[in-house]
């Protein structure tokens, strides 16, 4: 399944390290995860994955399988 994680350098609610964590798992699993640290954003990492136009080249680039 394709995931990637976007999370902001400064988050307060989400402790960055977890999704370091959560991508390391990922990987020692068998997964192929992307991940995109923020710097200097908090919580609200989402609105750079919005307007970063490769995560919508990327998004639409999945098929099932």
């Amino acid at each position: 399944m394709p995931i990637w994680i976007w999370y902001g350098q400064i988050d307060n609610v989400v402790q960055p390290q977890l999704n370091i964590d959560m991508y390391n798992a990922l990987k020692a699993a068998g997964g192929d995860p992307k991940i995109t640290e923020v710097p200097n954003v908090g919580h609200d990492s989402w609105w750079n994955a919005y307007e970063d136009p490769e995560t919508w080249v990327w998004l639409f680039s999945q098929e099932l399988k």
